[in-house]
C-alpha cells in the first residue's frame, strides 16, 4: 500500500466484519512502524469476499482516523466496529 520501505517492528493487525447495504466486508488494519517517518502508521484494506475493494493510500495515525476513513469509503457514518486482534 505504501511505496516507502517499511520496517515492521511489533506489527499489530486487527480485523472487523461489517455489513453495509447487504454487502459483507472484512476490514483489515495493520499498525506498522515507518522507518522513513520514524513513527507508527495504520494501513487499511477493505475486502469484499477475498477481493480488496479499498486500500488506504494516505497516512492514518490513530484508530479514530482509521474508523473515519472506513466510514467515508463505505458511505456509512453510523458504522460501528467490533475489532478483533489477530495473532
Amino acid at each position: 500500500m505504501n511505496n516507502q520501505k517499511e520496517v515492521e517492528v511489533g506489527m499489530d493487525e486487527w480485523t472487523s466484519q461489517v455489513v453495509v447495504n447487504n454487502v459483507h466486508y472484512t476490514i483489515v488494519v495493520n499498525k506498522i512502524y515507518s522507518a522513513a517517518l520514524d513513527e507508527f502508521l495504520f494501513e487499511v484494506e477493505i475486502r469484499e469476499k477475498s477481493k480488496v475493494v479499498y486500500a488506504s493510500s494516505m497516512n492514518l495515525y490513530s484508530k479514530r482516523e482509521v474508523e473515519e476513513w472506513i466510514r467515508q469509503r463505505l458511505n456509512c457514518e453510523s458504522l460501528e466496529f467490533n475489532w478483533v486482534e489477530n495473532e
